[in-house]
């Protein structure tokens, strides 16, 4: 797992880092990671609405092979997925998802390497304990299975 590029102290959160790229140590391979920013939240929030799309078209997709009865059931379904609105707790919830995880990760990553892709890092990040760790460090927030934080930042006075 990673640590801070001086190897001394447990890698810490980019909030911490006064917005400076954060340097994890990957066995050798320095990669920065970059504070997000609104619209890399956006991105994200776009591809919590892309994995919602292929559920829709998956289903579709079944539609055929289906009776009426249940083809009903499905439309209904479909209707609920793509007129609901991202909360904010299936937007957390999405960043302890594999995808999710390793798409915020990459969209932090590829400020500093722009050529570095998702695949790449999939070769260091190699367990759901490595996203939820690096989610941590490159937010500031700890969270846990189900997208609840654990150690949320404290509230400005």
């Amino acid at each position: 797992m990673a640590e801070s590029a001086e190897g001394k102290r447990p890698a810490q959160g980019i909030a911490e880092t006064a917005g400076s790229p954060l340097e994890l140590d990957f066995n050798g391979e320095l990669i920065k990671f970059s504070p997000l920013t609104l619209k890399d939240f956006g991105e994200l929030e776009n591809f919590v609405k892309s994995i919602r799309l292929r559920t829709v078209l998956e289903t579709y997709r079944q539609m055929g092979t289906l009776s009426s009865l249940e083809r009903a059931e499905k439309a209904e379904l479909i209707t609920s997925i793509t007129s609901a609105t991202i909360e904010p707790i299936d937007f957390v919830s999405s960043l302890v998802s594999v995808q999710g995880g390793m798409h915020m990760i990459w969209l932090s990553a590829r400020k500093e390497q722009p050529e570095i892709t998702k695949d790449y890092l999939t070769g260091f990040i190699t367990t759901p304990d490595d996203i939820v760790k690096i989610v941590k460090d490159i937010s500031g927030v700890a969270l846990k299975s189900g997208g609840e934080a654990t150690d949320p930042p404290a509230e400005k006075e």
